[in-house]
């Protein structure tokens, strides 16, 4: 079988890129006889060289003729099945998604398109003041999106819910296959990860990811004054870099970085945070998860449903989180189960969770235990087998 990704790839650093990565890797490992087409975005980052069996051609670039590029090279593959990916954080690519795949519908191709993530219409008013009219282009444009696919993944039930009943879109074109996770051993001590760190000796809670406001980034600054004052032992290491789709240039992020430095020495606590406000390569991050005892997730947005990179992350790693109530994560978590629950954008009881889980080892065991049992369930090879099946049914289909 010839599969087609229309994707983002590494070493491009959007989240969707390593998704991706793993996923082609693991349909190559599940299925040795099919050849994988990966088509990319030209950059100037530094080589990556994947598997023989996955061919990577960074075809395009982003202007506004970058999809006839795409359509001849997908002409010239006979792909039996092409798999895109779906996301409003790419609305420049939205129109040129659209003419790529009525271009596909009128050659017969089989397409599956990835929903990264579907926008709440009963919570646009937190990005919009003009509801009704961005409420009518996201059904538009969602429908049209959906109408052209042969099939539509979503990754879990709540997003497969709001495309049925705020979208109007027909189950029988829906399939769940949740996101992957990698299964990592600890290989560090975490008193020698700690130590190698400096941190010795201290409680580590790490905020890993992606930063802007609607991570909750402020609010487990604010939060540690607290937690700090009851554990002066405890620490909170912040690592990951600004948002390259809210602050666009290099300015406007040293300026979030800044912002975020102001209130760290406005709350006291330079010696109770780290800032690591840059690109964590992929080599340090079995050393920062070592090194934590809890990972926190506060985000506060209430106005999209999709998946969590770095809860998977925490999951494969089996390390007990705190997340919050919202649609990000609804549906994935279980208070007091797999993780602890607090209400978004609420110092307080993130405080009193963190202290909490900080002092109660028995429950750091019993989430991050429960967790990893959770990850295991949805390994990349699990869900390669699921979209292997998946491409080869839809491929039948169409063919028929």
């Amino acid at each position: 079988m010839r599969i087609c990704f229309f994707t983002s790839y590494p070493p491009d650093r959007r989240g969707s890129a390593n998704y991706y990565r793993n996923l082609t890797e693991a349909l190559a490992e599940a299925d040795p006889l099919s050849q994988i087409y990966v088509l990319a975005m030209k950059k100037s980052w530094p080589s990556f060289n994947p598997r023989d069996q996955i061919l990577v051609d960074r075809c395009w670039e982003p202007d506004f003729l970058f999809i006839f590029s795409v359509i001849r090279k997908v002409v010239k593959i006979k792909p039996d099945i092409i798999h895109v990916h779906f996301s409003f954080y790419s609305a420049f690519y939205v129109p040129q998604l659209l003419i790529f795949l009525t271009v596909m519908r009128l050659l017969g191709k089989a397409v599956v398109t990835q929903v990264d993530e579907i926008i709440l219409l009963k919570n646009i008013g937190e990005i919009t003041r003009l509801k009704h009219m961005m409420k009518l282009i996201l059904i538009l444009i969602t429908s049209m999106v959906c109408k052209l696919s042969s099939k539509i993944i979503v990754w879990k039930r709540d997003a497969k819910s709001f495309l049925v009943n705020d979208y109007k879109v027909s189950k029988d074109k829906l399939s769940i296959i949740p996101h992957g996770v990698e299964i990592q051993e600890i290989k560090d001590d975490p008193e020698n990860a700690k130590g190698i760190l400096g941190l010795q000796g201290r409680k580590v809670v790490m905020f890993f990811g992606i930063l802007d406001k609607t991570k909750g980034v402020e609010c487990a600054i604010k939060s540690f004054k607290l937690v700090s004052a009851k554990l002066p032992e405890s620490i909170l290491l912040i690592a990951g870099s600004p948002n390259p789709y809210r602050f666009k240039d290099r300015e406007s992020r040293i300026h979030y970085v800044d912002s975020l430095k102001t209130l760290i020495r406005k709350n006291g606590l330079e010696k109770s945070v780290i800032l690591m406000a840059r690109y964590i390569t992929p080599d340090e991050i079995p050393l920062l998860f070592s090194a934590s005892d809890t990972i926190i997730l506060p985000y506060i947005s209430t106005y999209k449903c999709t998946c969590s990179g770095v809860f998977n992350v925490a999951a494969g790693y089996g390390k007990p989180l705190i997340a919050t109530d919202i649609p990000f994560f609804n549906g994935e978590v279980e208070n007091g189960n797999n993780a602890i629950v607090v209400p978004p954008a609420d110092e307080k009881s993130l405080a009193e969770s963190i202290s909490n889980l900080l002092e109660n080892e028995h429950l750091k065991l019993k989430i991050g235990s429960n967790l990893r049992q959770d990850a295991e369930m949805r390994t990349w090879d699990k869900v390669a087998l699921k979209h292997s099946k998946l491409y080869r049914e839809t491929a039948r289909y169409c063919r028929t």
